[in-house]
C-alpha cells in the first residue's frame, strides 16, 4: 500500500510532482483572464503596496513588462506565470517533505495530516485558487498552513500576516472557527440533535434576514469598519442582491468550491452529484450517535454552516473562492469513515474530469 511507512516518502514527492505537474497543464488550457476581478487583482500583484513578507512582489521586475490582459499568453508569460504559481505552493510544498506522520494516539483531529494536505493540493478547486494570479492566492496559502502548522506562535504571525493582506478573506477564515468552537461546544452540551437543529435555526435566520444581520456586527473592533463598508457597498453600488435566488448561493458557492471558472462559468457537472451525494452521505454518518469523535463531527458541520450561511447574508460572496480553506477539514472528515486510497483515487478522477472537459472548452476556443 503507498500509504505503508516505507513509501511515505515515495508517496510525498510522486504526489508534489503530480501538482506541479497540474499547474504546467492547467496553465495551458485555462483561459488567463477567467479569474474574478481578474483586472484589479493583477493590478494588485504588479503595483499595489504590500507587507514585506508578500514575497511574491519581488517577482515584479519579471512581471511588469508583460501584458497579463490577454486571454492567451506567449511562452515567456507562461512560464512566469507557472514560476509565479510554483513560489506560491512552495512553503506548502516544504512542509510536506519535512513534516511528521502523526501519531493518532496523540491527535484526536488528524489522521495524518501530511496525506491530507497532499489530498487537499490535489483537490480540483484548490489548485485552481492557489494558481490565481491574485493576492488572494499567497493568502489561502497561509490559510493552508495555519491549518496543518502546530506551533501557536507561528499560527498567530501567520493570520495576522494573511489579515494585513486581505481583511475580508481572513474574517470568513476567522468565522468558520467561530462556528466551530460553537458547534462543539454545543454537541458538548446538547448532544448532536439538537446542534443540527441549532445549526438549522440559524441557517433559516440567515435566509430570512439576510444582510439585515450585518448591523448587528456593526459595533466590532477591526472588522466593523469593513462591515459599515460592505453594507454601504450593497446598498449604493452593487446590483447583486437580486442577480440569483437567495437559495442559490449556497449552491453555487459549493459547486465553485468543487471546480467552476468565475467568469466563463464553466461548470464540471458530472463530479458534482457524486460530491453532492457523498456530502449528504458524509453529514449522516458524522452526526449519528455512533460516531463518538465530537471534533470531527464539529469540523465538518462548522464548515457546512459557514458555507451556507455567509453567501446567504452576503450575496457578493457566492464564489468558493471565499470558502476553498475548508477542503481540508471536509476531506479529513472523510478519511475517518472511507478508505484513505478510495479518497485519493477519487481525487485524481475528479482531476481527470476537469480536464477533459478543460481541454474541450480549450479546443472550442481555438476552433
Amino acid at each position: 500500500m503507498i500509504f505503508h511507512k516505507c513509501n511515505i516518502s515515495f508517496f510525498r514527492v510522486l504526489n508534489i510532482l503530480l501538482s506541479v505537474s497540474l499547474i504546467f497543464i492547467s496553465r495551458i488550457i485555462l483561459p488567463n483572464t477567467d479569474e474574478a476581478d481578474y483586472p484589479d487583482r493583477v493590478n494588485n500583484i504588479l503595483n499595489a503596496d504590500e507587507p514585506f513578507f508578500a514575497y511574491y512582489q519581488y517577482l515584479r521586475p519579471l512581471l511588469n513588462d508583460l501584458d497579463w490582459t490577454k486571454n492567451t499568453l506567449d511562452f515567456k508569460s507562461y512560464v512566469l506565470r507557472v514560476l509565479f504559481t510554483i513560489i506560491i505552493f512552495l512553503p506548502i510544498y516544504l512542509y510536506i517533505l519535512k513534516s511528521k506522520k502523526n501519531n493518532l494516539k496523540n491527535n484526536q483531529f488528524w489522521l495524518d495530516k501530511t496525506t491530507i494536505l497532499i489530498f487537499t493540493l490535489l483537490f480540483p478547486s484548490i489548485w485552481f485558487h492557489l494558481g490565481l494570479y491574485s493576492e488572494e492566492s499567497f493568502v489561502l496559502m497561509l490559510f493552508l498552513l495555519i491549518i496543518f502548522i502546530d506551533s501557536i506562535a507561528l499560527k498567530t504571525i501567520l493570520f495576522i500576516a494573511a489579515s494585513l493582506i486581505d481583511i475580508g478573506n481572513t474574517s470568513v477564515f476567522l468565522l468558520y472557527y467561530i462556528f466551530y468552537f460553537a458547534t462543539l461546544y454545543s454537541i458538548y452540551y446538547f448532544k448532536k440533535k439538537y446542534t443540527v437543529l441549532f445549526l438549522l435555526i440559524f441557517l433559516l435566520t440567515c435566509n430570512f434576514y439576510s444582510m439585515d444581520l450585518l448591523y448587528l456586527i456593526e459595533w466590532l473592533p477591526i472588522i466593523g469598519e469593513k462591515v459599515s463598508f460592505i453594507i454601504s457597498q450593497y446598498q449604493s453600488l452593487y446590483d447583486i442582491n437580486n442577480k440569483y435566488p437567495l437559495i442559490l448561493r449556497p449552491i453555487i458557492s459549493f459547486i465553485s468550491i468543487i471546480f467552476m471558472l468565475p467568469v466563463s462559468h464553466l461548470m464540471v457537472w458530472p463530479i458534482y452529484p457524486f460530491c453532492f451525494y457523498f456530502s449528504i452521505k458524509t453529514f449522516r454518518l458524522l452526526i449519528s450517535s455512533k460516531f463518538k469523535n465530537d471534533k470531527i463531527s464539529a469540523s465538518f458541520l462548522a464548515s457546512l454552516t459557514l458555507v451556507i450561511s455567509v453567501p446567504m447574508i452576503l450575496p457578493g460572496f457566492s464564489n468558493g473562492k471565499y470558502y476553498v480553506f475548508v477542503i481540508p477539514y471536509i476531506i479529513n472528515s472523510t478519511t475517518y469513515l472511507y478508505n484513505k486510497l478510495n479518497i485519493y483515487y477519487f481525487i485524481l478522477l475528479c482531476n481527470l474530469i476537469v480536464f477533459l472537459f478543460l481541454f474541450l472548452n480549450y479546443l472550442n476556443t481555438i476552433t
